[in-house]
Protein backbone atom coordinates (compact mmCIF):
# COMPACT_ATOMS: atom_id res chain seq x y z
CA UNK A 1 0.00 0.00 0.00
CA UNK A 2 1.15 3.57 -0.69
CA UNK A 3 0.45 6.32 1.29
CA UNK A 4 -1.48 9.50 -0.28
CA UNK A 5 -1.55 12.95 0.99
CA UNK A 6 -4.91 14.49 -0.11
CA UNK A 7 -5.28 18.84 -0.22
CA UNK A 8 -8.63 19.66 -0.44
CA UNK A 9 -10.49 22.76 -0.11
CA UNK A 10 -10.60 23.61 3.75
CA UNK A 11 -13.42 26.19 3.15
CA UNK A 12 -15.77 23.57 1.09
CA UNK A 13 -18.38 22.33 3.23
CA UNK A 14 -18.55 19.30 0.93
CA UNK A 15 -14.55 18.89 0.27
CA UNK A 16 -14.46 18.97 4.63
CA UNK A 17 -17.34 16.52 4.91
CA UNK A 18 -15.88 13.73 2.67
CA UNK A 19 -12.56 14.42 4.13
CA UNK A 20 -14.25 13.60 7.99
CA UNK A 21 -15.80 10.10 5.82
CA UNK A 22 -12.17 9.64 4.68
CA UNK A 23 -11.37 9.64 8.89
CA UNK A 24 -14.09 7.88 10.16
CA UNK A 25 -13.67 5.07 7.50
CA UNK A 26 -10.31 4.47 8.90
CA UNK A 27 -8.02 6.30 5.68
CA UNK A 28 -5.80 7.72 7.81
CA UNK A 29 -3.14 4.89 7.91
CA UNK A 30 -3.05 5.26 4.37
CA UNK A 31 -4.07 9.10 3.78
CA UNK A 32 -3.17 12.08 4.73
CA UNK A 33 -5.36 14.98 4.90
CA UNK A 34 -4.39 18.60 4.21
CA UNK A 35 -6.74 21.67 3.70
CA UNK A 36 -4.92 23.49 0.72
CA UNK A 37 -4.48 26.46 3.28
CA UNK A 38 -2.47 24.61 5.23
CA UNK A 39 1.23 25.94 4.78
CA UNK A 40 1.98 22.07 4.39
CA UNK A 41 0.01 21.74 1.27
CA UNK A 42 2.24 23.48 -1.02
CA UNK A 43 5.47 21.64 0.29
CA UNK A 44 3.58 18.35 -0.40
CA UNK A 45 3.76 19.37 -4.36
CA UNK A 46 6.62 18.40 -6.10
CA UNK A 47 9.65 21.20 -7.03
CA UNK A 48 8.48 23.32 -9.56
CA UNK A 49 4.39 22.45 -9.67
CA UNK A 50 1.82 25.68 -9.76
CA UNK A 51 0.95 26.15 -6.21
CA UNK A 52 -2.39 27.69 -7.20
CA UNK A 53 -4.02 24.50 -9.00
CA UNK A 54 -4.99 22.69 -5.93
CA UNK A 55 -7.44 26.21 -5.65
CA UNK A 56 -9.34 24.53 -8.26
CA UNK A 57 -9.94 20.91 -7.52
CA UNK A 58 -8.83 18.21 -5.25
CA UNK A 59 -4.98 17.29 -5.29
CA UNK A 60 -3.71 13.48 -4.22
CA UNK A 61 -0.04 13.25 -4.17
CA UNK A 62 1.61 9.60 -3.82
CA UNK A 63 4.33 9.68 -1.43
CA UNK A 64 7.24 9.26 -1.82
CA UNK A 65 7.23 8.86 -5.86
CA UNK A 66 5.38 12.57 -5.85
CA UNK A 67 3.15 11.65 -8.87
CA UNK A 68 0.01 14.11 -8.69
CA UNK A 69 -3.93 13.11 -9.28
CA UNK A 70 -5.83 15.81 -9.89
CA UNK A 71 -9.74 15.91 -9.49
CA UNK A 72 -11.88 12.86 -10.78
CA UNK A 73 -8.45 11.16 -10.94
CA UNK A 74 -7.85 11.68 -7.81
CA UNK A 75 -11.08 10.62 -6.56
CA UNK A 76 -10.23 7.15 -8.19
CA UNK A 77 -6.82 7.23 -6.92
CA UNK A 78 -8.10 7.33 -3.12
CA UNK A 79 -10.44 4.78 -3.84
CA UNK A 80 -8.07 2.22 -5.06
CA UNK A 81 -5.99 2.34 -2.26
CA UNK A 82 -8.38 1.76 0.45
CA UNK A 83 -9.67 -1.71 0.18
CA UNK A 84 -13.65 -1.39 1.28
CA UNK A 85 -13.63 1.01 -1.64
CA UNK A 86 -11.12 -0.71 -4.50
CA UNK A 87 -14.03 -2.39 -6.06
CA UNK A 88 -15.55 1.20 -7.25
CA UNK A 89 -11.77 2.23 -8.59
CA UNK A 90 -12.70 -0.49 -10.89
CA UNK A 91 -15.13 1.02 -12.64
CA UNK A 92 -12.63 4.17 -13.60
CA UNK A 93 -11.62 1.58 -16.54
CA UNK A 94 -14.99 1.84 -18.25
CA UNK A 95 -14.38 3.24 -21.68
CA UNK A 96 -16.11 7.04 -21.70
CA UNK A 97 -16.20 7.01 -17.53
CA UNK A 98 -12.76 8.90 -17.06
CA UNK A 99 -13.98 11.79 -19.50
CA UNK A 100 -17.71 11.74 -17.93
CA UNK A 101 -16.36 11.47 -14.34
CA UNK A 102 -14.12 14.61 -15.00
CA UNK A 103 -16.62 16.57 -16.59
CA UNK A 104 -18.67 15.82 -13.61
CA UNK A 105 -15.88 16.30 -10.78
CA UNK A 106 -15.31 20.14 -13.09
CA UNK A 107 -18.62 21.33 -13.09
CA UNK A 108 -19.06 20.74 -9.30
CA UNK A 109 -15.46 21.94 -8.07
CA UNK A 110 -16.51 25.43 -9.71
CA UNK A 111 -19.85 25.75 -8.54
CA UNK A 112 -18.89 24.28 -4.52
CA UNK A 113 -18.96 27.47 -3.25
CA UNK A 114 -22.70 28.72 -4.41
CA UNK A 115 -23.92 24.73 -4.34
CA UNK A 116 -22.65 24.07 -0.45
CA UNK A 117 -21.57 27.84 0.77
CA UNK A 118 -17.97 28.09 2.58
CA UNK A 119 -17.42 26.32 5.69
CA UNK A 120 -16.52 30.70 7.04
CA UNK A 121 -18.78 32.80 4.96
CA UNK A 122 -15.58 35.23 5.74
CA UNK A 123 -13.05 33.20 3.48
CA UNK A 124 -10.37 34.81 4.48
CA UNK A 125 -7.81 33.19 2.00
CA UNK A 126 -9.23 34.30 -0.64
CA UNK A 127 -9.98 30.92 -2.71
CA UNK A 128 -13.98 31.12 -2.38
CA UNK A 129 -13.68 33.97 -4.66
CA UNK A 130 -12.29 32.41 -7.49
CA UNK A 131 -15.28 30.24 -7.78
CA UNK A 132 -17.73 32.92 -6.15
CA UNK A 133 -16.72 35.32 -8.87
CA UNK A 134 -16.83 39.30 -8.38
CA UNK A 135 -20.67 39.34 -8.85
CA UNK A 136 -21.79 37.08 -6.14
CA UNK A 137 -20.89 38.37 -2.90
CA UNK A 138 -21.05 36.29 -0.10
CA UNK A 139 -24.36 35.72 1.95
CA UNK A 140 -23.30 37.92 4.95
CA UNK A 141 -22.85 40.39 2.34
CA UNK A 142 -26.26 40.16 0.90
CA UNK A 143 -29.00 42.34 3.00
CA UNK A 144 -31.54 40.69 4.85
CA UNK A 145 -35.12 40.54 3.34
CA UNK A 146 -37.39 41.80 5.33
CA UNK A 147 -40.91 40.84 5.73
CA UNK A 148 -43.95 43.40 5.25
Amino acid sequence: MKRLAVIYDGECPLCVSLAKRLRSIGAAAVIELVPLQDEAAAALLPEGYDRSLPEEEMHVVELPSGAVYRGADGIFRIMAELPALRPLAAVYRIPGLRPLASAVYGWVARHRYGLFGTADERCETGSCKLHRGPDKPAERDRPEETLP
